[in-house]
């Protein structure tokens, strides 16, 4: 019986031991990691979210854009030229509106990083029907990991012109 507690004692504390390893840690965003480029042109707004060098090695990304869907419509994602299929990177882009104003997206593929200083995806919105004109926000946040598998935080905002 008191093997039984013993070994019960041990299994209780490694399991403590593993879930305190295992928990998240709160990590600050990269600051200056990451940019979202904005461009208005002809009741279209493009936003681009570009790493900067500062953002150092990426292999995968996860994250989401979020918008005012009072203000925009999402028409489509697409990743950035020098990531895609046919790059040395040959990543693709995954993405999807998961709820009204909120665009989740994966790049992956390979074990291949991203070249330092590049777009990783750009997505195009419209005005929305009756959006009234004037800058409406655009964020983007995730995480990034390289080969280490160490999720790295980000963040970043643009303003977009919506009607003119």
């Amino acid at each position: 019986m008191k093997r039984q507690i013993g070994m019960l004692a041990i299994v209780t504390v490694l399991a403590a031991c593993s879930q305190s390893e295992n928990s998240a840690v709160q990590q600050s965003p990269q600051q200056g990691a990451f940019a979202l480029q904005s461009e208005s042109t002809g009741g279209e707004a493009r936003v681009t979210l570009r790493a900067s060098a500062a953002a150092g090695t990426i292999v995968t990304l996860i994250g989401q854009l979020n918008y005012d869907t009072s203000r925009l419509t999402m028409k489509n994602c697409e990743i950035g030229g020098q990531i895609g299929a046919g790059t040395r990177a040959g990543k693709t882009l995954h993405f999807k509106e998961a709820a009204p104003g909120v665009i989740r997206a994966v790049v992956e593929g390979g074990v291949q990083p991203l070249p330092p200083a590049t777009d990783v995806l750009t997505c195009t919105f419209a005005a929305a029907r009756g959006a009234p004109s004037g800058p409406v926000t655009v964020r983007a946040q995730g995480n990034v990991a390289d080969m280490s598998f160490i999720d790295r935080p980000f963040a970043a905002e643009a303003t977009v012109t919506v009607g003119k």
